[in-house]
């Protein structure tokens, strides 16, 4: 190998060296420098999701609890129609066949979560789990969702035309808002022999007793979503940095 000028061959090498330095140096240097930035954005993206799934958790344990007082009127009337008698002093039939009535449906709507997954930046999550929680989160509501979606079903296939063909008077008008009716909370009756009468029909006594077990189920699915939702937020926990 020839060498101009008076440099030796060390010294070349030693030149080359320097530069292959220089250049993995500017290499780790933007691969740091990337990484600090993902870090960053991962743990604003923590934030927003832990903000984001305390809603849910709110929003469902709410929805849960409600479920559970209407699961304990439907009960209630099961009881009622099982002695072949709406009388009792311990609830209003009215009420009762009011909540019969109650389409239960949640909507979450979209958010943090929807948008890593849409724009591919879930990646940025360094949790596995926390990915993987994140990404059957769709599963585990829509089983709760699902679940809603029959009772609703049954409530405006079912219920409301046998209620039409027994004579109990129901009035509603169409939402504006969704395909489903908003329904008044009061049955327009007073007759309490009518009622009577309905709570010994075997045709009214089994819709119920469907409609019971029906709740039943959904009450496991609250339960289930309100487990996914503590998993979920356990992980973001111990991802965030504060």
């Amino acid at each position: 190998m020839n060498f101009s000028g008076n440099k030796s061959p060390l010294r070349y090498i030693t030149e080359a060296a320097a530069i292959v330095v220089s250049i993995l140096l500017a290499f780790a240097i933007d691969a740091w420098w990337d990484n600090r930035k993902e870090r960053v954005l991962e743990q604003e993206a923590l934030f927003g999701l832990r903000t984001e799934y305390q809603e849910h958790l709110d929003e469902i344990s709410q929805a849960k609890a409600r479920h559970l007082v209407y699961l304990r009127t439907i009960e209630e009337l099961v009881n009622a129609c099982g002695k072949g008698s709406g009388q009792s002093d311990e609830f209003s039939l009215d009420n009762a066949i009011d909540t019969l009535l109650i389409p239960e449906t949640e909507d979450l709507g979209a958010g943090v979560r929807d948008t890593l997954i849409s724009s591919g930046k879930i990646e940025i999550l360094t949790d596995r789990q926390l990915r993987h929680e994140l990404s059957e989160w769709d599963s585990e509501l829509g089983e709760l969702l699902d679940d809603q979606a029959h009772n609703a079903g049954i409530v405006f296939d079912i219920v409301i035309p046998y209620l039409a063909r027994a004579g109990v008077s129901v009035s509603g008008s169409r939402s504006s808002e969704s395909k489903y009716w908003a329904l008044p909370r009061r049955i327009l009756s007073g007759d309490s022999e009518s009622l009577t009468k309905l709570c010994s029909d075997p045709e009214f006594i089994t819709i119920v007793e469907a409609r019971y077990g029906f709740m039943v189920h959904a009450a496991g699915e609250f339960d289930r979503v309100i487990s996914a939702i503590d998993r979920i937020l356990a992980r973001i926990k111990s991802s965030l940095t504060e």
